[in-house]
Formats: structure tokens, C-alpha cells, sequence
């Protein structure tokens, strides 16, 4: 939702909303990349479009005629979904919460699939970070032992060193 005047627009950033409001109009699907935007595009987008945080889903009044939601009722009443690499692995990392259910994939970009898995899905860190977290587990502060495994140590007095 635009949450400025017209008048605090650039007559570029003007020039912009008549024509998406034009492509709307013809039947833009309302998707970012249809709109072929510069930078200025981008900026301007940022204050039409409704992001996750921001949308208020079943009690916008807009909801009936969101195209998000128009997009995702599509979706779900679909028999055949042809999915990208990074979509797919988007709808892994949420646990499911981006596309329907199904049973059967069609993987669009597959080739990609294994890069994008181990950036997508992959944890790392440097040597640096790993040996911090192992110092943490047992370090000597003042001749005292903290950590990880002193507390076990002190909670569990059967165990031994």
C-alpha cells in the first residue's frame, strides 16, 4: 500500500504508478519482474508492494483482490506445478509453508539444485567461530572450570572426568 501522498512522489516515481496502474488495468499478474523497473522502479515498489510483516492476510480489505493471495489460490487448485530450484528450496527451509502439498515434483533449473541446496540449506562458519564454540564448552577462568560440560559436571555428580 502506497503510505505517502502523491505529492511526496518524484513526477518520476509519479510517472511510475500510472503505469502500473495501466499494466494492472490489462492484467498485470502483479508480479515485480513483469514490470522490467530501474532502480527508481525498485524504490517505488517497495511502498506499493506488501511484504510478509506488513500484511495482514484474511483482514486486509484488499485480501479478495491480492495478488499474492490470487497467486496462492492458483496454486493450491493446480494439478501440475512446475517449480524453480531456489522455490523449492525456499518451501524446504520454511518446512513446507510456500507451496501445497504434492506428491510429484517438476524441478525447473535442476542443474542448479545442488549449489543452491548447500547455500540455502547449508550452515557454516570459520576455523575462528568453531574453535570459540568448543572453548566454550569447557574453559578455566581463576583457576574455576566454566562451561558446557561443568555444568553437566556439577549436575550430574555421577559422572567422572
Amino acid at each position: 500500500m502506497l503510505k505517502h501522498n502523491l505529492d511526496d512522489l518524484t513526477a518520476e516515481e509519479r510517472r511510475l504508478l500510472v503505469g502500473l496502474c495501466i499494466w494492472l488495468a490489462r492484467g498485470g499478474e502483479g508480479e515485480f519482474q513483469e514490470l522490467r523497473w530501474d532502480n527508481q522502479g525498485t524504490s517505488l515498489w517497495k511502498q506499493v508492494n506488501c511484504q510478509r510483516h506488513g500484511c495482514g492476510g484474511n483482514l486486509c480489505p484488499w485480501h479478495q483482490q491480492c495478488y499474492f493471495f490470487a497467486a496462492r489460490r492458483k496454486l493450491n487448485k493446480a494439478d501440475i506445478i512446475v517449480v524453480n530450484h531456489a522455490l523449492l528450496l525456499s518451501d524446504m527451509a520454511t518446512e513446507g509453508h510456500i507451496l501445497p502439498s504434492y506428491q510429484r515434483l517438476i524441478i525447473d533449473e535442476a542443474h542448479n539444485l545442488d549449489r543452491t541446496a548447500f547455500e540455502k540449506l547449508g550452515t557454516s562458519f570459520a576455523v575462528e567461530e568453531g574453535l570459540r564454540l568448543l572453548a566454550k564448552l569447557s574453559e578455566k577462568r581463576n583457576g574455576i572450570e566454566r562451561g558446557y560440560l561443568a555444568s553437566l559436571k556439577a549436575r550430574y555428580h555421577q559422572c567422572k572426568q
